[in-house]
């Protein structure tokens, strides 16, 4: 895994504690608290920050697939 897509995934990481943490009213700087990099830092990854909640979402849905999946 390079260091990009490492620190990508420690953001969305991140970004779902925050949304378990928070709920909807989820913000940047919450994200960024818990990723322990600056809000600058989220920005530089995901510009979009709604980009960065689709992928933790995205990703926690994979998880619960692939998780059923190998229950089968």
């Amino acid at each position: 895994m390079s260091r990009r897509s490492g620190r990508k995934a420690d953001l969305i990481v991140a970004a779902q504690r925050a949304i378990a943490q928070h709920g909807t009213s989820v913000r940047l700087n919450q994200i960024a608290d818990i990723a322990g990099v600056t809000s600058g830092a989220v920005l530089y990854h995901y510009p979009e920050v709604e980009d960065l909640l689709v992928e933790a979402n995205r990703a926690g849905m994979d998880r619960f697939y692939n998780e059923r999946l190998e229950a089968i």
